[in-house]
């Protein structure tokens, strides 16, 4: 018997909708930091498995099922790289899956090109045997490359009408296509995807743009609530009921969302997703897949909270305001921020101590040699720090000032430059070349500041920098492994405080009690 095929609208757009939301998520692929991706697997998946489901007992079932034994084998190895990073029981296990995954399918009997055969064998080739080992980021740009092809005829029975009309009218309606709802949401113009930094017990304003597919007949309200892992009692979610219009096809929503109390941790992160349904007069409810930015990921810090003890309140915010931002910064390794934040804090510490008890007040003479002994001497009386801090390593034919698990900290003592830009870019790019010969993407600058204070200094908060030094080769682009270095300066040869007042004065008549020069 012939077959005839159709076009189908619904889940032509499903494909287009997995396509897109598949490529979204491997562009965003940081081996470092896979939770974003594995987070969004249900987004990739559950279509998958709807057209699936949709096509079964018909000859394109064996294209959609090779489609979902393809995504299942992905987020399998997604999870076993992450785990291995994270030194997880379970790593081997998802390995296994995603071979098992792969062992399946059956790619000569779904009729796919003869091109996006070759390539998908390829690649999935990356992915190995025992006892080799894969390689994901490889195989993420492979799959980057493919075609993937998109059916667009689909079987349909050709006595159907005939059989139609000699059977009984059947007891139910005919099944509607999937449902499906794309959806945006935003604090402060940032997607939910990028990791908000927020405060606690501060209420933010939510807003977002919802566009189903189609609206179910019956169903007049749609409704979101979150769902997460963190216990519900920390945190406040709320969204506005949305109702549906006959002439419109997206719909704004809006809302609010506050947690009550801060981290303990501040690299951890807060996970919430919102799950979607229409609800008809009756309550009864009608569940929807959401795809898109639907999950919030957030940091919960104080202000207040020492993070990253410094010694000096003000200085543990700078501490935490720059860890923060680096936290964001692409295939940054974790151990290399741990102990990037560690020697910052024990520098931090060392600028505050020299401006409070006046350390090098009225010295415009000081050596590098003796600043980098009294720094290093008093490094080395941190716990965190101690022994582990180097002093004058040999790195790219240069000697460095001071090691710390081969972080590198230049020191300077400078006498006639006060203008941190200015110091930036007088020394910056030696620190710079340390870091890179040791492989790192972090260093930091520390300047001695001996200038003649004509004027008070600044907080000490204000002499410290974070900034994207200039590489070569990279001068209008930033590398796939981006570098930043901090600024620390530390105000030396000031004057007593009372000195800064006789500055401004002008010369006093011979009457004037002597008791001012207190």
């Amino acid at each position: 018997m012939f077959k005839r095929h159709h076009y189908h609208a619904d889940l032509v757009a499903t494909q287009l909708l997995v396509r897109r939301e598949l490529l979204r998520q491997l562009l965003l692929f940081d081996e470092a930091n896979l939770a974003p991706l594995l987070a969004g697997e249900a987004l990739v998946m559950e279509p998958l498995r709807q057209l699936e489901a949709a096509t079964r007992a018909t000859a394109a079932a064996v294209f959609f099922t090779n489609y979902r034994l393809l995504g299942s084998a992905v987020y399998q190895l997604l999870r076993w790289s992450h785990e291995e990073l994270q030194a997880g029981p379970g790593a081997e296990a998802h390995l296994r899956a995603a071979r098992a995954n792969i062992r399946l399918l059956r790619l000569e009997e779904a009729g796919y090109p003869d091109p996006f055969k070759v390539q998908l064998t390829q690649c999935l080739a990356l992915v190995g045997t025992p006892p080799q080992v894969p390689v994901v980021g490889a195989v993420v740009q492979g799959l980057l490359r493919l075609p993937f092809p998109t059916k667009y005829a689909f079987e349909e029975d050709p006595l159907a009408e005939l059989r139609q009309a000699a059977a009984p009218p059947p007891p139910a309606a005919e099944s509607a296509p999937p449902l499906l709802l794309s959806a945006e949401f935003f604090i402060d113009d940032e997607p939910w995807a990028n990791p908000q930094v927020l405060e606690p017990a501060a209420m933010y304003a939510v807003r977002g743009l919802l566009t189903p597919n189609y609206w179910p007949a019956g169903y007049d309200r749609l409704l979101l609530g979150p769902v997460s892992t963190t216990d519900s009692s920390l945190y406040s979610l709320e969204l506005a009921e949305v109702r549906s219009s006959p002439v419109a096809t997206t719909y704004p929503v809006s809302g609010r969302v506050a947690f009550k109390f801060p981290q303990h941790r501040p690299e951890d992160a807060y996970a919430i997703k919102l799950l979607a349904y229409y609800e008809n007069p009756a309550k009864e409810r009608l569940p929807v897949p959401l795809i898109g930015y639907h999950q919030l990921l957030a940091r919960v810090l104080s202000p207040d909270a020492a993070y990253f003890p410094t010694g000096f309140s003000a200085l543990n915010r700078v501490a935490l305001d720059i860890v923060t931002t680096l936290q964001s910064l692409p295939r940054l390794a974790k151990q290399e921020l741990a102990d990037f934040t560690k020697l910052l804090r024990g520098i931090l510490n060392y600028q505050g101590v020299c401006l409070q008890q006046g350390i090098y007040k009225a010295q415009d003479n000081v050596s590098e040699q003796a600043f980098r002994d009294q720094l290093i001497q008093h490094l080395g009386g941190l716990t965190y720090l101690g022994e582990h801090v180097v002093k004058e390593a040999e790195v790219a034919g240069g000697r460095v000032e001071i090691s710390f698990q081969g972080l590198v900290a230049e020191l300077k003592v400078e006498k006639t430059i006060s203008d941190r830009g200015k110091l930036l870019a007088k020394y910056g790019p030696q620190a710079t070349t340390y870091a890179s010969a040791n492989t790192k993407q972090l260093s930091i600058l520390c300047v001695l500041d001996l200038t003649k204070k004509t004027r008070p200094p600044a907080p000490p908060q204000n002499s410290v920098l974070l900034i994207t030094p200039t590489l070569h080769g990279f001068e209008e682009t930033e590398p796939a492994y981006p570098c930043r270095q901090v600024l620390v300066v530390l105000e030396g040869n000031t004057q007593k405080p009372s000195a800064y007042s006789r500055a401004g004065k002008a010369p006093r008549s011979p009457k004037t009690s002597s008791t001012d020069d207190e």
